[in-house]
């Protein structure tokens, strides 16, 4: 597995070229709008909890079900 991290303001140059979208808590907000651009895309907002303990097992099992 590979990841890469962008800023916001790059999501509708990059988000083209991922097969799945993490968003930070602070993005969380905008799951909908993100969805609605990249319908083919799954996304998955990653919750504070996971994000502030970087929880990659727990991240990744979200992507699983």
């Amino acid at each position: 597995m590979s990841v890469k991290v962008y800023d916001s303001s790059q999501i509708d140059k990059e988000a083209k070229r991922a097969d799945i979208l993490l968003l930070t808590p602070l993005l969380g907000y905008a799951k909908d709008k993100i969805e609605s651009q990249f319908p083919e895309i799954p996304v998955f907002v990653i919750s504070k909890e996971e994000y502030g303990t970087l929880d990659v097992e727990k991240i990744v099992s979200k992507m699983d079900d």
